[in-house]
């Protein structure tokens, strides 16, 4: 004996069943079933309530009837959606049988939803106007003690009606939903309006969360191929530096691989063993030593003084190796003593050159014509001197007692003075217009003054006695090379800003005109700090007996030239400074000089154990 299901009684699966016609509510049925689901639902439930709807279209049958009986057995609620399809249809009808059989006749919790064709209540009968009435089917008859609230979706009719973002659609789901949840329906609205943004809002944050991640996995990706790039690209120019130094051939295919390391990534080593095993710039050769060298930016010439009083100037076209060579200016004689050149100092815009000879006189020269315009008179030896920026002071320092004097080089009027004081000055420098002066001494500090009463503004301890001192063009920097390491200082507070290590000592420092670059002359060869990204951009070797003992950069910041000695001669070399301009020029010089020489098969197999592929340096 079987138990008869009945509405009344414990939880039920669902809360309530929907009974359409499919012929009229085939679009709206689903969308209300959807709706209800999703209606005031929080983002990490599945739904809301649970609706049943009958899916299929098929005609009843013996077979399904029990399935749908025991889903009405299972049902809260009954949602019939009335209209004159519903009316007639069969289905439909005993549905309705079966929900008044199971709730024992009652209709307290049977909802009508209205879409199409009418509902008419006639008072005087307490019951439907049958004769106008529509939308019910005909076992609803006399059936209703009171005239039921319903809900009219007849205009419901489009797609885009049928959503929870359309105002009227939300309001009279709310009124259905209310009675479902036995709530306010303002309560279930004003819910469902925080859960939407809740989702929205967990949404958004899960997409970039997921955005982050794949630009995570993306970056990882790039920066592991990146480090293979780079990793194959310095071995290729750690091959090349090894072959360089061989037989004819060899230095072929060690420029060959410097190409092809460049080629594949821009790299320091890259362009120094490049520039090694090509003559890519020519080489400058002086008689005497080298004392002081400057870039003169109106004309882009090389202004190169030496120890014997002499000035040579070379011109911009004698830099790069596939101009025509321009003859060089005749030396041009500065100073003509008989007891030689003790000091030498030109000013940063080439103008102007201080030459101290050892007759205990300072002689201020016009660089372009050698004329003399002035003199300072001196009773003692000099230990250093240099111009400041726009060459309107002179500061020098007495070997005697280290006293500190600051000129107006064109008058030869001393401006004013720091006493001397133990240990205090060896080597100076001044700011662009001279209101500044850096000192650095045996006692280990550098020191920066004020002018005009000498004011200290601070004082910071070095590692040892600053070998050359410097401050940038627009003021920021200062620079000190003291032993092994260079530091860069704010020029104001006297605050670190970087610490440089070649691995060499350094004898010399220059800044590029844009204050952007601080070339660093060390016994080796030379470096070009970046000062915005704070990196290396460039390391190139000069090995002398001296070392690198002055640096310059061409106006355009394209070139650096280092100047060492050798045997008493001076020894001057230009480096393109960046890799790209480097790989440039190494390209045009395989094409003009080397024919377009490529790799042999046997010689990539043998550098790059894989079959030939074409060169990346190949145009």
């Amino acid at each position: 004996m079987t138990t008869e299901p009945s509405v009344g009684g414990g939880a039920k699966a669902h809360k309530a069943f929907i009974s359409y016609s499919h012929a009229a509510d085939d679009r709206l049925a689903p969308t209300l079933q959807a709706s209800l689901h999703r209606f005031a639902n929080p983002f990490y439930r599945l739904r809301a309530l649970r609706i049943f709807r009958d899916k299929t279209s098929l005609h009843l049958t013996p077979e399904l009837w029990p399935l749908i009986r025991r889903a009405l057995a299972d049902s809260e609620f009954f949602i019939l959606l009335a209209s004159a399809e519903a009316a007639r249809s069969p289905w439909v009808r005993a549905e309705v049988d079966e929900w008044l059989r199971l709730s024992d006749g009652s209709l307290a919790k049977l909802l009508v939803v209205l879409t199409d064709g009418e509902l008419i209540w006639d008072g005087a009968s307490n019951d439907f106007d049958w004769t106008r009435t529509t939308a019910l089917p005909p076992n609803l008859r006399a059936k209703f003690q009171l005239e039921p609230l319903h809900l009219d979706l007849r205009w419901a009719k489009k797609a885009e009606d049928l959503s929870l973002r359309h105002p009227r659609f939300l309001d009279d789901l709310g009124t259905l939903a209310a009675v479902l949840h036995g709530k306010p329906k303002d309560e279930l609205i004003g819910k469902d309006v925080e859960q939407h943004r809740r989702f929205k809002l967990v949404t958004t944050l899960v997409v970039i969360a997921l955005v982050a991640l794949t630009a995570a996995a993306l970056g990882a990706a790039y920066y592991a191929n990146e480090r293979r790039k780079e990793a194959v690209a310095r071995q290729l120019a750690a091959q090349s530096l090894l072959l360089a130094q061989n037989s004819d051939q060899r230095s072929i295919v060690s420029f060959l691989l410097a190409l092809e390391s460049l080629s594949r990534l821009l790299t320091h080593e890259g362009a120094r063993a490049l520039q090694r095993s090509a003559t890519l710039t020519r080489d400058f050769e002086q008689n005497a030593v080298v004392k002081a060298m400057v870039v003169r930016p109106d004309v882009d010439h090389l202004l190169v003084a030496t120890q014997d009083g002499k000035l040579s100037t070379w011109r911009a076209p004698d830099w790069v190796w596939d101009q025509a060579q321009a003859p060089d200016l005749p030396p041009r004689i500065l100073v003509s003593t008989e007891r030689g050149v003790e000091r030498l100092a030109l000013s940063f815009d080439g103008r102007w050159a201080a030459v101290a000879s050892f007759d205990d006189v300072t002689w201020i020269v016009e660089a372009t014509t050698g004329k003399a315009i002035g003199s300072l008179q001196r009773h003692d030896p000099l230990e250093s001197l240099a111009f400041s920026g726009d060459g309107h002071r002179l500061a020098t320092v007495s070997g005697t007692d280290e006293t500190v004097r600051v000129w107006n080089p064109l008058t030869g009027r001393e401006v004013w003075t720091l006493p001397p004081g133990q240990g205090v000055a060896r080597r100076v420098a001044l700011n662009h217009d001279g209101k500044l002066l850096a000192a650095c001494g045996a006692d280990g500090f550098l020191r920066v003054f004020s002018e005009p009463e000498g004011k200290e503004l601070y004082r910071q301890p070095q590692a040892a006695m600053a070998e050359a001192i410097g401050f940038s063009p627009d003021g920021k920097y200062l620079a000190t090379a003291n032993g092994f390491n260079t530091h860069v200082l704010d020029a104001r507070t006297g605050s670190e800003i970087d610490a440089i290590g070649i691995g060499y000592p350094v004898h010399a420092l220059a800044f590029s005109r844009d204050s952007q670059l601080l070339a660093v002359g060390s016994e080796d060869g030379a470096g070009v700090w970046n000062l915005r990204a704070r990196r290396m951009d460039t390391m190139v070797e000069h090995p002398t007996a001296t070392g690198v003992v002055a640096v310059a950069f061409s106006s355009d910041n394209k070139w650096l030239f280092t100047a060492g000695d050798s045997e008493g001669r001076g020894i001057i070399k230009s480096w393109l400074v960046s890799p790209a301009d480097v790989l440039q020029a190494g390209q045009k010089f395989r094409l003009s000089v080397m024919g377009n020489r490529t790799f042999t098969p046997q010689e990539w197999r043998q550098y790059f154990g894989e079959e030939p592929q074409p060169l990346a340096g190949a145009q």
